[in-house]
């Protein structure tokens, strides 16, 4: 996969070698490339997912690493009856519009399978039922903050998820994924997001360099 760099990179190289004859004196900067990056790369995907051309394999990381914290959820959120204290995590925004459905896997590794995950709605849905749920299951709050229920085993201290997330890059910010660098982006996905903003930066740029034209009384508009 490539980084975020590469695919800014080959943005600015095409756009610039697309405006040859003009007196080229662009004011994007790289950061803005890459929020552009990102935000493009965020909708082609989406998109993707939702037409059937693209698999949730192909664009998920893992984080091995996410802090399990135990929390009172009547302090946070008002709940009862679920114990004192529970497993408290937070992790990188899903991929909106998708969420949980943009999980591939969420657990403790050498414990079985992927938790059962509860999102808000069917959290209210099966409110009797839970109460009698022996394995594990995760509560989705929000798109980053979930909460776990009936852990495999007391002394856990991370969990594991792999995912879809909005922003690929808040993953490099955990401890066990400093060293991962690849943008979750295979290449007909980054030709496409390379198109969008060359294309995006060229128009831009053009209508930025027509001439203002002076309206004397006679011109049409």
């Amino acid at each position: 996969m490539p980084t975020l760099k590469e695919i800014t990179s080959d943005i600015e190289i095409r756009f610039i070698n697309g405006l040859k004859g003009s007196n080229v004196n662009h004011s994007y900067r790289l950061s803005q490339i890459e929020f552009d990056v990102k935000l493009t790369w965020s909708k082609v995907v989406k998109t993707r997912l939702f037409d059937g051309t693209l698999n949730l394999i192909d664009v998920s990381q893992t984080i091995g690493c996410i802090p399990l914290e135990c929390k009172s959820m009547i302090d946070c959120c008002g709940v009862t009856g679920v114990g004192d204290n529970v497993l408290k995590f937070t992790f990188p925004t899903l991929l909106s519009t998708v969420g949980e459905k943009s999980i591939r896997y969420a657990g403790i590794p050498n414990y079985g399978d992927s938790i059962k995950i509860l999102n808000s709605a069917s959290w209210k849905f099966e409110s009797y039922r839970r109460k009698a749920y022996v394995k594990p299951y995760i509560w989705l709050q929000n798109n980053n903050t979930g909460w776990l229920f009936n852990p495999p085993t007391t002394n856990i201290k991370t969990l594991t998820m792999t995912a879809v997330f909005d922003d690929p890059t808040k993953v490099f910010e955990y401890t066990c994924c400093a060293q991962q660098t690849g943008f979750p982006s295979p290449s007909d996905i980054t030709k496409e997001v390379i198109d969008i903003l060359v294309k995006q930066y060229t128009d831009e740029y053009r209508r930025m360099q027509i001439p203002v034209q002076i309206n004397n009384g006679t011109s049409i508009i």
